[in-house]
């Protein structure tokens, strides 16, 4: 198991990062009472990209399919009934797939239509953009993450360097 190697999520306060959830003695390190949306999901960042991987290449990687290729497009799909209103909310401007925002209009030199990814809680975000070719994922373990630019500059971040 790798949980041993489970990373620490910090909390940053004004003096510094404080050590939120050490990652020895991390809640994580219990298996919920009950499965819930936010519970966290933990894995390792190469298991995670090659989560992305799959869905990049629409339920297979390489040779090997994991799940069929319309569900994966399905999943990534916008999934809200037309004239959903988004403005204000997480996903503003955007749709909602199985779990993740997606991308209705490409951004000039940025994401495609139909880029499908999402962040979680404690400065995490990844993507997969098929228009382009690209998939990405950051992961910087700390909360709250509005205290510093990572998640909201993230994906600009990864088109600039292409």
């Amino acid at each position: 198991s790798a949980l041993p190697r489970l990373s620490t999520n910090y909390f940053y306060v004004p003096s510094g990062p404080f050590p939120l959830d050490p990652g020895p003695e991390s809640v994580f390190q219990d298996k919920p009472a009950f499965p819930f949306g936010g519970a966290g999901l933990v894995m390792s960042m190469r298991d995670y990209d090659r989560f992305l991987l799959m869905l990049m290449g629409e339920g297979a990687i390489g040779d090997t399919r994991i799940m069929k290729a319309e569900t994966a497009r399905l999943g990534m799909s916008n999934l809200l009934p037309s004239g959903a209103e988004t403005a204000g909310s997480l996903i503003d401007g955007a749709g909602f797939g199985a779990g993740g925002r997606v991308t209705l209009k490409a951004t000039p030199g940025g994401s495609g239509a139909g880029t499908f990814g999402w962040g979680g809680a404690a400065a995490t975000i990844a993507f997969v953009d098929r228009a382009n070719q690209v998939r990405a994922g950051g992961y910087a373990q700390f909360m709250p993450d509005q205290t510093m630019p990572f998640t909201r500059d993230f994906a600009a971040s990864v088109y600039r360097s292409l």
